[in-house]
């Protein structure tokens, strides 16, 4: 909801939390991480902060390659995320 009003440094707050409770109870590989890498990476892209969101977007794309290939669903997600940030830069 914050992120579709354009509030992407509140959203960014509220998922790097997330992400810090997904990373003390899951490691830093689980599917979790990588789904939460990936909605920061997002958020940075759309705020314009494009050289913190590359390092995100590749250690997601990292995790959902390994957890779940390279042709599922999820890990296109990502890639086309790195797709937008890609065009954008």
């Amino acid at each position: 909801m914050l992120q579709s009003e354009g509030y992407y440094s509140q959203a960014a707050d509220v998922v790097e939390y997330i992400l810090s409770l997904n990373q003390e109870t899951s490691g830093k590989t689980s599917a979790d991480i990588a789904e939460s890498l990936d909605h920061l990476g997002e958020l940075y892209y759309l705020a314009g902060k494009y050289k913190e969101s590359e390092p995100l977007l590749q250690q997601a794309l990292s995790i959902k390659k390994e957890t779940y290939g390279t042709d599922h669903l999820n890990t296109a997600k990502t890639y086309g995320h790195l797709g937008i940030l890609y065009n954008l830069t």
